[in-house]
């Protein structure tokens, strides 16, 4: 059998077809056009609101003050902090406007400079301060060296 056989057989039927049938067949042969993306998107996502979240930070370390400022959708959650270190979480409800927090953070980029201006005995009232507030509740006894002189702290 010859190789153009098959080739024959189909132009024959091509030529013998009526050609609006032809033609519908080849509509139907062709491809659906994929929807545009902005049309998909109009019909999915509703408009977002948005509130704006302002933090406002208090070290407990050394005193400082910043804040922060972001943008919440609704669900979205935040945690606060506060002065007896009992940690909160906020949920935005989605509600436009802003919205001012405040919360505490148990140190900063600021510690280091501000402790640095700190007298002799400011530093060691906060040490002790510290000491006192540790977690633990074993009775502890620490010494500490500072200059020359010792000093004995007992819990």
């Amino acid at each position: 059998m010859p190789d153009n056989v098959g080739e024959d057989f189909i132009r024959e039927l091509l030529q013998s077809a009526d050609p609006e049938k032809l033609a519908s067949f080849l509509r139907e042969l062709k491809p659906d056009k994929p929807k545009k993306y902005h049309d998909r998107h109009k019909e999915n996502s509703p408009v977002k609101s948005y509130t704006t979240v302002i933090k406002n930070y208090t070290c407990i370390a050394c005193g400082h003050n910043f804040s922060t400022s972001y943008k919440m959708e609704k669900g979205d959650q935040t945690a606060l902090l506060d002065k007896k270190g009992t940690v909160h979480s906020i949920t935005s409800s989605g509600n436009e406007g802003t919205v001012t927090l405040l919360s505490y953070c148990s140190k900063c980029d600021y510690c280091r400079i501000q402790a640095s201006l700190w007298s002799r005995e400011e530093l060691e009232d906060r040490w002790i301060a510290l000491v006192e507030a540790s977690s633990f509740k074993e009775k502890m006894t620490c010494q500490v060296i500072i200059g020359s002189g010792r000093m004995e702290v007992k819990l």
